[in-house]
C-alpha cells in the first residue's frame, strides 16, 4: 500500500486538490498509527458514495489534504478482513504491552499485558 494508491482511490474534484501536502497527512497519520488499508478503503468508499450522488469531479469533492487532516477514513468502518488483521494485530500488541486508544497506539504503563 502506497500514497499512490490513495491519490488513485481519491475521487477527482474540480478546482484545487493540493496532493504534497495530503501526502504529509497521509504520512503523519500512517505514522500515528492509523491503518493504511482502512485509508486506502475509506477513500473508495467515498468516491463511491460520491459517485452515487453524481457529485465526483465537482467542487463538493473534499480537499484529500482536509480529508486526511479530518480524519474522515474514520468515518467508513473497515471492511471485515481490515477487522479481522486489526483484532490479530491488537491482540499481539496488547501482550506486548501497547493499547489502541481509537486514534493511536500507547504504551502501557508497567510490564507487558496478556489476553485471558
Amino acid at each position: 500500500m502506497s500514497f499512490a494508491e490513495f491519490r488513485a482511490a481519491y475521487p477527482k474534484r474540480r478546482g484545487s486538490q493540493p496532493w504534497h501536502p495530503a501526502e504529509k497527512k497521509y504520512l503523519t497519520a500512517i505514522k500515528n498509527g492509523a491503518d493504511e488499508s482502512h485509508i486506502i478503503s475509506s477513500a473508495r468508499r467515498y468516491a463511491e458514495e460520491l459517485q452515487a450522488q453524481g457529485k465526483i469531479d465537482t467542487e463538493f469533492v473534499c480537499m484529500a489534504v482536509t480529508w486526511l487532516n479530518q480524519k474522515r477514513w474514520i468515518d467508513y468502518a473497515p471492511s471485515v478482513d481490515e477487522e479481522k488483521k486489526f483484532a490479530e494485530t491488537q491482540a499481539k500488541l496488547l501482550t506486548l504491552g501497547w493499547k489502541w486508544t481509537g486514534e493511536k497506539w500507547e504504551k502501557l504503563n508497567g510490564a507487558a499485558t496478556h489476553t485471558d
